[in-house]
């Protein structure tokens, strides 16, 4: 899981600030609207971020999006497509963090991990 922030010295409420984009992965989300969100300029922001997590917000958000990614792969029957938007990714992005973070592709760790495997799509009946 991307890092935690202990509440107790918590003064910008990031530990809320962590929770609320966990559970908005699946929408845009960029540092500027985490600043918002957080009531700080972006700057201010992000040198917050940093020094309580150890990473920027940028970082912090694709690995979350990537580790919620993972989830789904093992989990659900979800299409790459499917998982990639209810994470917050395109196919392509989701494809190429995966690949730089666990040096293989989506596809590739759904087979290996021996979970569950993409549902067919519905059939469509060809009109002439």
């Amino acid at each position: 899981m991307p890092a935690q922030v202990d509440e107790a010295d918590d003064p910008a409420n990031l530990a809320a600030l962590h929770q609320w984009t966990l559970e908005h992965l699946g929408e845009p989300i960029t540092v500027a609207d985490l600043a918002a969100h957080a009531l700080m300029s972006p700057r201010t922001f992000a040198r917050q971020f940093a020094a309580r997590t150890g990473t920027t917000p940028h970082q912090w958000l694709t690995r979350a999006r990537l580790m919620r990614a993972q989830e789904l792969l093992e989990q659900s029957g979800d299409s790459i497509e499917q998982i990639a938007a209810g994470c917050g990714l395109s196919p392509l992005m989701l494809r190429r963090h995966f690949s730089r973070t666990w040096g293989t592709t989506p596809q590739a760790y759904r087979r290996t991990s021996g979970r569950a495997e993409p549902e067919p799509g519905p059939v469509l009946a060809a009109t002439s």
